[in-house]
């Protein structure tokens, strides 16, 4: 009874706001407004095979950036496509302390791609993990936030502190291909033995030509891991 007189009082004065717009949602079980949602761009088939990118149509398999690449994780899939709204609210949950986000696309992330996540078997879900110093400057690392959600919700278990970064690299979004590709390589690391024989899902918040999935991948494979598959909040192009 207090709990539920607390719930109320607190969604009273705290009422619940809509990720992509900012607008309050009263009076609706969904945490997203009806319009954000007519509109939100999720990838549907045909997808790319190997990183679930969106395609233009089913024949060409997979992605250009998978053509010319090999890649070290098995399969990833990502909700949405990375514009409009959803880079604004990604980017407002990544960089201005909108932690309350992460229970609402988790709960997307699972209604959507959940079916998929559990047929890959998967035994152990890891954040993308952020520097130490970068970790003390936003107070909380957001693909280790969505994981934990995730987790709870699919009752797999979360190693948040397994894959870890020990280079303090430069931020992806200004490089190029092939600078992303050097700003990361080695820059993970692995603590521990609980990787043998295992099935791990990386999560992370943005896909966009794979390195830092590939750069994770390797570290976890390096270190037992049978397969490593990603799942990620959106996917775009450089």
């Amino acid at each position: 009874m207090i709990k539920k007189a607390t719930e109320y009082i607190l969604s009273r004065l705290f009422p619940p706001v809509c990720p992509f717009c900012e607008c309050v949602v009263e009076g609706t079980k969904s945490a997203v407004c009806e319009d954000c949602l007519q509109q939100l761009p999720f990838i549907e088939a045909p997808r790319c095979a190997k990183c679930g990118k969106a395609l233009k149509s089913v024949e060409d398999g997979i992605c250009a950036d998978c053509r010319e690449g090999v890649h070290l994780f098995s399969e990833g899939r990502a909700l949405w496509k990375y514009e409009g709204n959803v880079a604004a609210s990604i980017l407002r949950f990544k960089y201005h302390d909108q932690k309350n986000y992460a229970p609402v696309y988790a709960e997307w992330m699972v209604r959507c791609l959940g079916d998929w996540i559990r047929s890959l078997q998967i035994d152990l879900m890891v954040p993308v993990p952020v520097h130490k110093k970068r970790l003390k400057e936003r107070s909380y690392n957001q693909a280790q936030l969505l994981a934990e959600e995730m987790g709870r919700r699919m009752d797999i278990p979360v190693y948040a502190d397994l894959l870890y970064r020990w280079k303090n690299t430069a931020p992806q979004k200004n490089l190029s291909a092939f600078a992303r590709m050097r700003n990361l390589q080695d820059a993970f690391a692995v603590r521990g033995d609980a990787l043998k024989n295992r099935r791990v899902l990386v999560i992370d918040d943005i896909y966009t030509t794979g390195v830092t999935i590939d750069a994770a991948s390797c570290a976890l494979r390096a270190h037992g891991a049978q397969a490593v598959y990603f799942a990620a909040l959106a996917s775009g192009g450089m």
